[in-house]
């Protein structure tokens, strides 16, 4: 079972979030680089083998910045969208609160098995309180 944010705890979260994805949207970026870097080399040079270590640092600490995700108790959806879904609750209903780096709060959410982004109709909540449509 995973936690059920507020919509306050989610917006709280953002800033972590924000960093974590950014550095694995480069990470990922300097990844795909590398693989070209490395595919153009000569496979027995020592550039090569020092551009492999690099990558597999660089696989290592996208793998480090899931796992700090999924800590977090947040879902990644798009890494290149940096879209991200939190657990929460609407009503009586389960959600999931989606997140777009760049955006500076959460103003959307959707249901468990509907992909359809819905806006959250919410006043300011605390975190013991739970949003309504």
């Amino acid at each position: 079972m995973f936690k059920l944010f507020s919509i306050e705890e989610a917006n709280n979260m953002i800033p972590q979030v924000d960093a974590l994805m950014g550095t694995m949207q480069e990470d990922l970026s300097d990844i795909l680089r590398l693989r070209q870097e490395i595919a153009d080399a000569s496979s027995l040079s020592i550039e090569a083998r020092n551009k492999a270590q690099e990558l597999h640092f660089l696989v290592r600490d996208v793998q480090d910045i899931k796992v700090q995700l999924d800590n977090l108790g947040v879902f990644v959806k798009d890494v290149n969208a940096g879209l991200v879904e939190i657990p929460s609750q609407v009503g009586a209903e389960v959600v999931y609160l989606t997140w777009e780096k760049g955006q500076d709060s959460i103003t959307h959410y959707h249901r468990l098995n509907e992909g359809t982004h819905l806006p959250l109709n919410v006043e300011p909540t605390t975190s013991s309180s739970i949003p309504q449509l």
